[in-house]
């Protein structure tokens, strides 16, 4: 059995979510939680690592899962 910790850790978005964590825990901890922050904080971070995951689905033809996915949340804005 392969070590999940590894296998985390060797992926392609791995570097991207890691730079996303700590900008959003950075944000939370600095800002968030003393009533200061901005709607934009984190976005480069975020849409980064959010492409390469969905570059990753595609790749295994499961980008419809994302479609499916805005799609609800879209009928719940309704």
């Amino acid at each position: 059995m392969k070590d999940k910790s590894k296998l985390a850790s060797s992926s392609p978005c791995s570097a991207l979510k890691t730079a996303y964590n700590e900008c959003f825990n950075k944000w939370y901890a600095e800002k968030f939680l003393k009533g200061q922050w901005e709607k934009d904080e984190c976005l480069q971070e975020w849409e980064a690592y959010r492409a390469c995951v969905l570059k990753r689905m595609e790749d295994r033809k499961l980008h419809h899962l994302f479609k499916m996915e805005a799609m609800l949340h879209a009928k719940e804005e309704d």
